[in-house]
């Protein structure tokens, strides 16, 4: 185990080296097929025949995408979530266990499959879009038409492939076609996040020696472990999945906001497999939210000043 974590971050690692190669091919044909096939030759390393499940994936969802488009996010997120209930219980039809990591990359290529149908059924010019003062705008920086081709791309993309973070079909069309990526200082926010990243090796090397861990995921750190408040735990915690389940799950409803709530927890919950932890922690979240939204307010209202300053 420790051999196949071991060669996990060494595969991390030389996809962060790879990131400003990449950036820096200057046809975009060939940008694009670099990461493509960079992102496949690493999941296969990490997944070996066991690939072949984010293959199928890919490929069904480039067939929902191209003949049913009106309905593309409806029938894409039960087959996704449907697909990746089954990936995590494939003991259970007497297939072999898939390993421990690429479970990680099958949750990534959800997310990313399932939003790419709701930013396309998002995005489709209406009659009603078309009389809007910026449909204009819509249009230009939103609307996505990608091809069959273009969803393997995305799905196969090296950025993100093995761990995330999740971003939308946008964001990669636009750091490929667009001349505002070229601007950013990407080695500046680099140096900035790797610093830290040598810690985070050996701790998870040592960590998963002691406590097996399933896989590390981008937090905000200082608010995951200090901020005093689930809510903000929550929020501080693998912010591009909440990123997603806002996106497409929450503001999506037409709800109560506690009903919204419960649902996004249990979409979260089931996203992250079919063992009945994940359920009893994610959903019972709603209710810890809701105890402390009423404590907090019951505090606000009786409590004098000096203590709500601090407080806060």
């Amino acid at each position: 185990m420790i051999l196949d974590d071991i060669i996990y971050i060494s595969l991390l690692c030389i996809s962060v080296a790879l990131g400003p190669v990449i950036r820096n091919v200057p046809n975009i044909f060939y940008r694009q097929l670099f990461s493509t096939i960079a992102g496949f030759i690493i999941v296969f390393i990490v997944s070996g025949s066991h690939i072949f499940h984010s293959f199928l994936v890919t490929f069904i969802n480039a067939l929902i995408i191209k003949f049913l488009k009106r309905k593309c996010h409806i029938v894409s997120s039960v087959f996704c979530f449907g697909y990746l209930a089954f990936f995590g219980s494939t003991h259970y039809f007497g297939l072999p266990i898939p390993p421990t990591h690429t479970n990680a990359i099958q949750m990534i290529l959800t997310l990313k499959m399932v939003g790419l149908a709701f930013e396309i059924q998002g995005t489709r010019i209406d009659d009603k879009t078309k009389l809007l003062k910026n449909a204009d705008l819509l249009k230009k920086y939103q609307k996505i038409n990608p091809s069959f081709v273009d969803v393997f791309h995305y799905a196969f993309c090296i950025a993100g492939v093995l761990i995330g973070p999740y971003y939308k079909f946008r964001t990669y069309w636009d750091s490929l076609h667009l001349p505002y990526s070229s601007h950013v200082f990407a080695n500046k926010f680099l140096k900035d996040r790797i610093r830290i990243v040598p810690l985070y090796v050996l701790l998870y090397l040592v960590g998963n020696y002691l406590y097996p861990l399933e896989v590390m995921k981008n937090i905000y750190e200082y608010g995951s472990e200090f901020w005093p408040t689930i809510r903000e735990g929550i929020q501080s915690w693998n912010r591009t999945v909440q990123f997603w389940l806002a996106t497409f799950v929450y503001k999506r409803l037409t709800l109560s906001k506690p009903a919204k709530i419960c649902i996004t927890m249990l979409v979260s919950a089931f996203w992250h497999g079919v063992h009945p932890g994940y359920y009893l922690c994610l959903c019972s979240a709603p209710l810890f939210l809701f105890v402390e939204t009423e404590v907090e307010k019951a505090f606000k209202h009786s409590a004098p000043y000096f203590q709500q300053v601090i407080f806060d």
